[in-house]
């Protein structure tokens, strides 16, 4: 009987202890052991689909950029071959004896 008496008290000075060391809940953890296992799980599903979501867009965007930065670099280099070109190259056919207008190179 002394055993049992003892093993008692034991029991009782460790739930009283375990209440003392058990940290205190705060609001966001009380609500989260409030809901259901399904809640739970569409909570944890809407941060995962929201990070891939993320990542995805961050990536997709990157190749939007880098798409349109090649086509503006296309239509610079088109605009230069065509428009610029022969009035830069008309300073040598001056030099070579045709006339070149100032008119034509304001013009392009």
């Amino acid at each position: 009987m002394v055993t049992t008496l003892a093993s008692r008290s034991v029991l009782i000075d460790l739930a009283l202890l375990s209440d003392l060391v058990r940290p205190a809940r705060t609001p966001i953890a009380s609500a989260w052991a409030r809901l259901s296992l399904a809640h739970k799980f569409l909570a944890a599903a809407s941060v995962v689909v929201t990070c891939g979501m993320l990542l995805v867009g961050s990536w997709v965007a990157g190749w939007i950029e880098a798409g349109v930065v090649h086509n503006a670099a296309a239509t610079a280099a088109l605009y230069i071959d065509n428009a610029i070109k022969p009035h830069v190259q008309a300073p040598a056919a001056a030099a070579a004896g045709r006339s070149v207008k100032l008119e034509d190179i304001e013009r392009a």
